[in-house]
């Protein structure tokens, strides 16, 4: 295979890689599912997701185009028979080595599917009620080899092994998806399966072992960076699954109904979402810290995927989808939430704003959020200008506070169109299709007015919006 790098390493770019098993894959005939076909496809894949040139930054490669790509690998897969533990099929002889090399290659692609097709907002591809592929064990390569004849038991989860993360984030993992599968459910489901939900959840984190749980990075100075990143992206996939759970019941809290949840049901799922979004951005800022020059993942930035950055902004979203039903239903207790949620937002914007000139992504990240930061501020001006305090005390009557969403106020825009920024901005950021989005959104209650003009007019005036499509 011809080399494709840098005059300095002979190592093959990713693009060239890519390139290379697509050759395979076509001169092998894939489609026949022959030996390393889908071992090819994952080089396939790989090699797109880590593709880098001028024209198309990390992560520029759609989102849809990927989630196609892991729909192939899937497919194979399956027709191999991944999807079934080795010890269910006796009649593929597999040896004990192929087997464990097989579930690891199995739960690895379980996992991918998920956090993928929540990103694009599609159904997962995985039927995983037809599978029962067992967890890997808890082996290092060492302890494996073609010849054994049977596996060795599996390690404690005190020995960090290269495989224990991914054992350890499958817990996590498998209530994501049963979170996704509970609010994407076309049939109502009851408070009592969320609640049921969350304690499952919290339980699976706090049983993750101590190694695996987040830690303040002054206190992981001598961790490795790749550690330090794996510890982060479990916490964010659990604050990611507690905010996809409760977000929904945060337009109901304002509306004071549900039809399954109680007033104290909601005021619970609301703080709950808000404290982990503001956990989310909190982890932002001291990512964004530690990966400045001389910082101590300076030299692992690299490994803060789009996956990661999807989560900041979901988080963004949750705050500022909060900030203006509060303002817009005039509430005006909870002011500590008020204000924290305010800095995170203030804090997040500025950090997309310094990267946006060498990022799409932080550009019109930083645009939707400068111009959510403008309306909420706004608003609250307008709001305190309505308080009877801040009224002549000759007038005893007290004023109904001034709609801060109101068509004047907002060039036309109303409420639900303002939300429909930020959803709008995951699926600009990470350059999803249209109809993929719009296929999603025709299932989100919170988008039954969805107007992309009016979007594209008011959150994106920065040159050049389209350069990552």
């Amino acid at each position: 295979m011809a080399r494709t790098g840098s005059s300095e390493s002979d190592t093959p770019t990713p693009d060239a890689m890519a390139d290379k098993a697509r050759q395979c894959l076509v001169l092998g005939d894939y489609a026949d599912v022959d030996a390393y076909s889908l071992e090819a496809m994952i080089l396939l894949l790989k090699g797109h997701y880590f593709y880098v040139s001028d024209n198309r930054p990390r992560g520029a490669a759609t989102a849809a185009n990927l989630w196609y790509l892991i729909g192939m690998v899937i497919r194979l897969a399956v027709r191999r028979g991944y999807h079934r533990d080795p010890s269910k099929l006796p009649a593929a002889r597999l040896s004990p080595f192929a087997g464990e090399m097989r579930r690891r290659i199995w739960v690895a692609i379980v996992q991918v599917d998920s956090l993928m097709s929540f990103q694009v907002g599609l159904p997962s591809m995985i039927p995983l009620a037809d599978c029962d592929t067992a967890l890997p064990r808890n082996l290092e390569f060492s302890d494996l080899s073609p010849e054994m004849k049977a596996l060795p038991p599996s390690r404690p989860v005190s020995d960090v092994t290269s495989i224990l993360y991914t054992i350890v984030k499958s817990g996590i993992m498998s209530c994501f998806q049963s979170v996704v599968a509970h609010t994407r459910s076309l049939a109502p489901r009851s408070y009592e399966d969320t609640a049921q939900l969350d304690t499952r959840l919290r339980t699976a984190y706090s049983e993750l072992p101590a190694y695996y749980q987040y830690k303040p990075l002054s206190q992981s100075l001598i961790d490795n960076p790749s550690v330090i990143m794996n510890r982060t992206t479990i916490e964010m996939l659990y604050l990611k699954s507690v905010i996809v759970l409760h977000r929904n019941y945060i337009p109901q809290y304002y509306k004071g109904q549900s039809p399954t949840a109680s007033s104290s049901s909601l005021a619970t799922s609301r703080q709950v979402c808000l404290d982990a979004a503001c956990t989310v951005l909190g982890r932002q800022a001291e990512l964004a810290a530690a990966t400045r020059d001389g910082g101590l993942l300076h030299d692992a930035r690299w490994m803060i995927s789009a996956l990661t950055v999807n989560d900041f902004i979901l988080a963004a979203m949750v705050l500022c989808l909060d900030l203006t039903l509060r303002g817009k239903h005039g509430v005006r207790d909870n002011d500590d939430d008020n204000s924290r949620s305010l800095t995170a937002i203030r804090t997040a914007h500025a950090i997309w704003v310094a990267s946006s000139a060498q990022s799409p992504e932080a550009r019109i990240a930083a645009e939707a959020l400068g111009s959510t930061l403008a309306r909420v501020e706004a608003q609250q001006v307008q709001v305190w200008q309505a308080m009877p305090s801040a009224q002549s005390a000759v007038d005893d009557s007290p004023s109904l506070p001034v709609d801060p969403m109101s068509t004047e106020d907002m060039d036309g825009l109303d409420f639900i169109n303002w939300v429909s920024d930020l959803r709008i901005l995951i699926c600009c950021v990470f350059s999803l299709t249209l109809q993929a989005f719009l296929d999603n959104n025709c299932h989100d209650p919170l988008n039954e007015d969805l107007d992309l003009n009016a979007w594209m007019l008011d959150a994106t005036k920065a040159s050049g919006f389209m350069d990552p499509f």
